[in-house]
């Protein structure tokens, strides 16, 4: 049984290491990432409607490597978790490392840029609406998700919080 987990989860990094079309058109000399796949706006706040299929709460997509991702926010809770290697977000000006086997956690709204990515390092996306945490919470009898707020509504206290989770082997801040 463990050798075939083995193999499986072989197989799923090799199709994770596939070079995206996305990536493709980096590599020929795009050397930015192209805004109009992720937003419709001025400022650059990624868009659920963009992202994620009609009537969908939940989207995975592997994160684009080789380019640098400027200052963005989303307008979706995004979680990202890193396969193979390593992936920097710079938030508020400090350097957050997600490694292999890490989850970071981005709020909505929280600002944050990418460090290029080299072909080894291999992260998922999933991005989740804020709705998909008060369908579960309410399945737990709960109105609220307890610790955190995911709604797009913040309070004051949340909005100067940016709140931001990097959960790691070592500590969690």
């Amino acid at each position: 049984m463990q050798q075939g987990v083995c193999v499986v989860q072989r197989e799923l990094l090799e199709q994770l290491r596939e070079i995206t079309e996305e990536e493709r058109r980096i590599l020929n000399g795009e050397a930015e990432v192209d805004r109009d796949l992720y937003t419709s706006g001025s400022d650059f706040t990624i868009d659920s409607n963009k992202m994620l299929e009609e009537g969908k709460l939940i989207a995975i997509r592997t994160h684009t490597r080789f380019v640098h991702f400027p200052l963005h926010r989303h307008n979706y809770v995004e979680v990202l978790y890193v396969c193979e290697g390593t992936l920097t977000n710079v938030i508020d000006g400090k350097q957050v490392i997600v490694r292999k086997g890490e989850l970071l956690f981005l709020n909505q709204f929280t600002h944050h840029e990418i460090l290029p990515a080299g072909q080894e390092d291999i992260a998922i996306n999933f991005i989740i609406l804020p709705e998909f945490f008060d369908r579960i919470t309410k399945g737990f009898g709960r109105k609220e998700s307890g610790h955190l707020s995911f709604r797009a509504k913040k309070t004051e206290v949340e909005k100067k919080l940016n709140l931001c989770y990097h959960f790691d082997k070592y500590r969690s801040f």
